[in-house]
């Protein structure tokens, strides 16, 4: 769940720019490429994914979260399931804060980069009265919960790393192209989700990853990273498993990204 979005530039790759993907075709055929070098069983393949992704690109290094308590080990564990490069880039980008969520509350971020706004005070839920620095994140997690944490710190990488967020708004733009808004609400009549949460569905596994705020969608980069990383620790492995059965575009898109997308 997202509260608000400031970014900044970053530079894209360091690579020369015929040594890595640059379109969204690139990037998927990039991905295809190592996902049929894999085993097709779904369970296989995310051992084998994650291995390659830990010997190839590097992985493992933790988010340096300004906080203490359950929900910075939280954080701190999830930022390491991702590229290295992009937990140091986004340790680079500012502070970031984490706290356990409230009982039965849903996870939220929120970066604050508004130059006007450094040193001043306000008040945020789960955190209290907190003094604002310079590219200032703060995210809210649920209790032993990974795959949220997953999801709520790809917020955070939204902020540090707007080109790779472009890479899923382009993609969303593009799937999406002529279809209409419609209510979470109404489309999950038994979910959580308030009336005024609007989403362009697409084809996607789950509505909520088309959801937009103001016309900007940002849930696709972090329901893409929650379902691939989490893997059989979310459902079970259910979301994996259909995300590579029923959108292997998507799939391979990610995969590309994963190994090929540098700041």
């Amino acid at each position: 769940m997202r509260n608000a979005l400031k970014t900044r530039h970053v530079q894209g790759n360091n690579a020369s720019p015929a040594s890595v993907p640059q379109s969204l075709e690139e990037f998927i055929a990039a991905g295809r490429k190592i996902t049929e070098s894999l085993p097709e069983e779904p369970g296989a393949l995310y051992g084998e994914l994650t291995q390659r992704l830990r010997d190839d690109v590097g992985t493992g290094l933790e988010a340096t979260v300004s906080s203490k308590g359950a929900g910075a080990v939280l954080v701190r564990a999830a930022s390491a399931q991702y590229p290295r490069a992009w937990v140091e880039a986004a340790n680079a980008f500012g502070p970031l804060y984490a706290r356990l969520t409230g009982a039965n509350g849903r996870g939220w971020h929120t970066s604050i980069s508004d130059p006007a706004l450094i040193g001043k005070t306000t008040r945020l839920s789960d955190f209290g009265v907190v003094t604002i620095r310079k590219n200032a994140g703060y995210l809210a997690v649920r209790w032993e919960d990974i795959p949220n944490a997953i999801h709520e710190y790809a917020h955070r990488l939204q902020s540090a790393l707007p080109g790779l967020q472009a890479k899923f708004m382009e993609m969303h733009r593009r799937r999406t192209r002529g279809e209409a808004l419609q209510s979470l609400k109404v489309l999950e009549p038994k979910s959580r989700y308030r009336h005024d949460e609007m989403t362009r569905k697409d084809h996607y596994i789950e509505a909520y990853w088309g959801k937009e705020y103001d016309g900007t969608p940002l849930e696709v980069m972090t329901m893409a990273m929650q379902t691939m990383l989490s893997g059989r620790r979310w459902e079970k492995g259910r979301l994996f498993r259909k995300l590579y059965t029923e959108d292997r575009e998507m799939f391979d898109f990610i995969v590309g990204l994963l190994f090929h997308w540098r700041p």
